[in-house]
């Protein structure tokens, strides 16, 4: 009997140990990623359009969920503290983070759209004045909805299923469909003896756009599902397990935003080559090949080059 008792300690000691390996890793590669985005930034002054500060906005947002909702969520499962005094700050952040988190994807998805539905204009309708409102929004939002926690409101739960995951996953859904709707027009309005080039293109960002919806989703559905569930049905238990792989597959998403998102715009990717000490010209290339599928992002994302192209193939 003790045997067992030792034997069982012993492998949930392991398995401790084995995650909060796995949250140390996802912690170094969020942060090393959103990091080089913000240096980016930083160290180019006329680097401010609308696009990039949503990309900024969504990098920091990721930065604190790796230096504090993780580093708390981490203690609360070595039990370094279980008491109101850990739990309640974690809950809030974690809601915080992850709220702002969302709505900054929904927010990038509305600017590649408006830059697709309107590209002659887009310079006149996402000004870098309005999308300070729109970030000032966002936090203003995610702030509300975090507060919402110390209250006693039932319906708080499917409240926030609504607002924070199911809405933006719909705006989402519908910004990328047109994105990919008028990325295949394209390749019917341009010559046939150019088709095959556009739809080979085309062909890739689709497959981006979909690496895009299918990261947001694992990543976030099984996390507001679970905490639906459990919010209303008391009975079912969870077990620790799933509960360390959902929030693993919550975390992850903030190493995953800077090289699905960052690298997506082009001049966002040159400026963080640069960056990089492998970022010169002659490894760009290189580098280009290793994130294709966020290269090809930019491409469809880009589409006024798009309509720029056939406009001359046309005129030629």
């Amino acid at each position: 009997m003790n045997n067992t008792t030792q034997s069982n300690q012993e492998n949930i000691s392991t398995g401790v140990l084995v995650y909060s390996v796995i949250l140390f890793v996802i912690v170094v590669l969020a942060l090393a990623g959103n990091a080089i985005v913000c240096l980016a930034f930083y160290r180019s002054s006329t680097f401010r359009s609308a696009t990039v500060l949503f990309i900024l906005s969504l990098a920091v947002t990721d930065i604190l969920v790796a230096t504090i909702s993780i580093p708390l969520w981490l203690s609360l499962q070595l039990k370094f503290c279980e008491d109101q005094h850990c739990l309640t700050p974690w809950k809030i952040t974690d809601v915080l983070f992850s709220t702002a988190s969302i709505m900054n994807l929904c927010a990038i998805s509305v600017d590649r759209l408006v830059i697709i539905s309107r590209p002659l204009h887009y310079p006149n309708i996402m000004t870098t004045s309005r999308a300070n409102i729109a970030l000032v929004a966002i936090w203003g939002f995610a702030v509300t909805l975090s507060a919402l926690i110390s209250t006693s409101w039932s319906f708080y739960p499917t409240f926030v299923f609504i607002v924070a995951f199911v809405l933006p996953l719909l705006i989402m859904i519908s910004s990328y469909s047109f994105i990919l709707k008028a990325a295949l027009s394209q390749v019917r309005r341009v010559f046939p003896i150019r088709q095959a080039y556009y739809f080979k293109r085309e062909l890739k960002a689709a497959k981006t756009l979909g690496i895009v919806m299918g990261a947001f989703i694992t990543c976030w559905a099984p996390f507001f599902l679970v905490n639906l569930i459990v919010s209303y049905r008391k009975d079912i238990v969870v077990s620790t397990t799933s509960i360390a792989g959902i929030k693993t597959l919550h975390y992850i998403n903030s190493a995953l935003n800077p090289v699905i998102y960052s690298c997506s715009n082009k001049e966002f990717r040159f400026k963080i080559l640069r960056v990089l000490p492998c970022g010169s010209a002659r490894h760009s290339n290189m580098i280009d090949r290793v994130v294709f599928w966020s290269t090809t992002l930019g491409a469809s994302t880009d589409l006024s080059s798009t309509y720029r192209d056939s406009f001359r193939a046309h005129k030629n």
